[in-house]
């Protein structure tokens, strides 16, 4: 069954804070009412962890655990949704991510229709 938009969890992963806003803002428009943010790998871990996300966007560089590393949860049990967002849109690369056990990816900069078609893909 789809989850409604106002009623999803998500999580977002990103140590730029700009860009934290950014996608912040863009899902509020979307109409999605929980938002919550992790400013690196680990806190995004433990935040995992401890909610029940609907969808997880992480940034697929950051200092303390990349993506590489989160995507360690897949192995580990986790079902919720990844997607990444990369500045470093390199079509092979992308074809590891996806191996790796993400979802989806959204270029840097984000576009609003492609975080509206993820959105709604992840949800369905």
């Amino acid at each position: 069954m789809a989850t409604p938009r106002r009623e999803a969890k998500i999580l977002i992963i990103d140590n730029d804070g700009g860009s934290r806003f950014e996608l912040n803002h863009m899902l509020q428009r979307l109409g999605v009412e929980t938002i919550e943010t992790a400013s690196d790998g680990q806190e995004g871990l433990a935040k995992i962890a401890a909610g029940d996300y609907d969808l997880v966007f992480m940034d697929w560089v950051m200092r303390e655990l990349n993506g590489h590393g989160l995507t360690q949860l897949r192995r580990d049990g986790c079902t919720v949704p990844i997607v990444a967002t990369t500045a470093n849109a390199i079509l092979g690369d992308l074809k590891t991510r996806l191996a790796a056990g993400i979802d989806d990816y959204l270029s840097k900069p984000l576009l609003f229709a492609n975080v509206d078609a993820v959105l709604r893909k992840a949800l369905a």
